[in-house]
């Protein structure tokens, strides 16, 4: 073939709308195809299959090992997972839950399970923090339940009582385990422990006031004694060279101590000024009771006068014992500015001693004046009632002291022909 053919040949390409069909028609053809083959021709959607990750896994592993090992344990997880969906929903829910409500033996078991799995995996000074929470939350709960008066609140606030003292005593454990083992920690932990012990001593502070059957001094104690501890180790293990803090901030580690405990002296001396206004109260009582009482030969003599004195020596050691509690605070903060932390530290251990004495006599006094007050309304509702018959009785109008109410009423009874 000659080549003056071959160049017509090529030549020929660029004849459109002759012997080549046109581009702009070409090119709107193929679009109107593509369109009709994809509203024909059915998607295929590639689907999963476990199968494709056994053999991508099986690049990495011996297939061997994918299919005897590696598969079942997969299932396993996944069964597990959906089983228990269901019941790590039901936990949830009972994270509010109360003392002698149904959901609160979940939270507890939940709680529990924490614990033991922290004791596994975790460091003793995480421990410690988890138990120092736990004791947080039996806190926030006592006060709830006694808030809510339900039934039974009264043995449901002591359940969480029992169990805060457990958890704080657990923490302080594992607190002096981490001083001797892991002492650059113990700052840390200190931290902690402080904040959890303001939210424990915060939600139990008006506890008693709201229900004087609720005793809250011993928890009180051992969260006052965890804290000062702690604070106490950190000086400790800084002097020994162990712990890293600058003057200042260590300083102020003892100083809120000493603010915290001062803070404790003034509720316990509130206590002791509502106590004395309950004391007035059922001296007036008395006074007014004594002739009426004595008509019916049923005396309260006797009770007056053991609760007088019981009183006038309460008031005594009450008085004397703050005295000396703002004296050792004073000599608590002078001892903190002059840098002799440890000595500061012991003078606040006797501040906390004498007020956990203090509210003890406090409760134990309020307690005999309560006593002695139900008594002598007893006593007057029966000398009202033998002299005043075929009439009708007025019984004492009613009369308030501490949680103790006497709620007025009238009795009528017929005289007999």
């Amino acid at each position: 073939m000659s080549r003056e053919i071959i160049e017509k040949i090529k030549q020929m390409k660029n004849y459109n709308g002759q012997i080549n069909p046109d581009q702009v028609w070409i090119a709107k053809n193929r679009e109107q195809m593509m369109t009709q083959i994809k509203n024909t021709v059915p998607e295929i959607k590639p689907k999963f299959n476990f199968k494709m990750v056994w053999q991508a896994i099986g690049i990495f592993i011996p297939n061997k090992i994918v299919y005897n090992v590696v598969r079942p344990l997969v299932v396993f997880i996944l069964v597990g997972t959906l089983t228990t969906s269901g019941w790590i929903a039901s936990v949830s829910a009972t994270q509010n839950s109360l003392p002698g409500e149904l959901g609160y033996s979940v939270k507890r078991a939940t709680e529990k399970t924490q614990v033991v799995v922290a004791s596994i995996i975790s460091t003793e000074e995480v421990e410690a923090q988890i138990h120092m929470d736990l004791a947080s939350k039996r806190a926030k709960e006592i006060k709830q339940v006694v808030v809510e008066n339900k039934n039974n609140f009264i043995k449901n606030a002591q359940v969480a009582m029992v169990d805060l003292e457990k958890s704080i005593q657990t923490a302080e454990k594992k607190i002096k385990s981490v001083g001797e083992t892991k002492p650059e920690k113990v700052l840390e932990v200190s931290k902690n422990v402080t904040e959890k012990a303001k939210e424990i001593k915060e939600n139990l502070k008006n506890v008693e006031v709201q229900n004087n059957e609720i005793d809250i001094n011993k928890v009180q104690k051992i969260t006052n004694e965890i804290s000062i501890g702690t604070v106490e180790l950190v000086v400790k293990k800084k002097e020994e060279g162990k712990v890293i803090i600058s003057e200042e901030e260590v300083k102020k580690l003892v100083s809120d101590q000493i603010e915290s405990i001062s803070s404790d002296a003034n509720i316990v001396q509130q206590k002791a000024e509502i106590v004395v206004d309950q004391i007035v109260a059922v001296e007036s009582l008395q006074t007014t009771s004594t002739t009426e009482v004595a008509t019916s030969g049923l005396s309260m003599l006797e009770n007056t006068v053991s609760t007088k004195s019981l009183v006038e020596g309460t008031s005594k050691t009450v008085a004397d014992n703050i005295q000396q509690t703002e004296k050792s605070l004073t000599e608590a903060k002078t001892l903190v500015e002059n840098n002799h932390l440890l000595e500061a530290i012991q003078k606040v251990k006797e501040v906390t001693q004498v007020n956990q004495e203090i509210a003890q006599a406090v409760k134990e006094t309020q307690k005999a004046v309560i006593e002695v007050q139900s008594q002598i309304n007893q006593q007057n509702l029966i000398v009202n009632t033998t002299t005043n018959i075929g009439s009708t009785i007025p019984v004492s109008t009613t009369t308030n002291i501490g949680s103790t109410t006497l709620v007025s009423t009238t009795i009528k009874i017929e005289e007999k022909n």
